[in-house]
């Protein structure tokens, strides 16, 4: 619950900042767009076709998509560059599809991540109290040693 609530005070904080920073809704609107695509899309996707994803992968791939999306740079916030993808030209900027490859890398990243840490809790690698998140728990079955995963997001 304390995880909902931090999470909407941060959000509402970041975006009236945007909001106040940007000068037109249009651009808002367009940045709005470039987020969602770059790191929504991989989360929506595997929420509804990959049943293995979990919060791990998730978190991960959430971080790896606004790192590489805020590095690219942006010149409605006035963000500097700083990743410097193929193609980069100081006159005209970023060449490179590079939200694509955010949208991508974030994909990848959520579903290795949600792989790697399935693998660690059913394998017993990490004991199941290791599992801050609680995507795992234990089977009601016969075997209550047996854990299984939460297929919630």
């Amino acid at each position: 619950m304390w995880v909902t609530r931090v999470t909407v005070v941060v959000s509402a904080i970041v975006s009236t900042a945007i909001a106040l920073s940007v000068g037109s809704i249009y651009w808002l609107l367009f940045l709005l767009a470039e987020v969602q695509y770059a790191v929504m899309v991989p989360q929506f996707y595997c929420a509804v076709f990959f049943e293995k994803a979990n919060t791990y992968g998730s978190i991960v791939a959430i971080i790896v998509g606004l790192v590489l999306r805020i590095g690219g740079g942006d010149p409605i916030l006035k963000i500097p560059v700083v990743i410097k993808y193929p193609y980069y030209d100081d006159v005209y900027g970023q060449r490179f599809p590079f939200k694509t490859l955010c949208m991508l890398s974030s994909l990848a990243s959520l579903v290795s991540v949600s792989y790697l840490t399935r693998w660690l809790f059913l394998s017993r690698i990490l004991p199941r109290s290791a599992d801050i998140l609680r995507c795992y728990r234990k089977s009601s079955s016969k075997e209550d040693s047996q854990i299984t995963q939460d297929t919630k997001l």
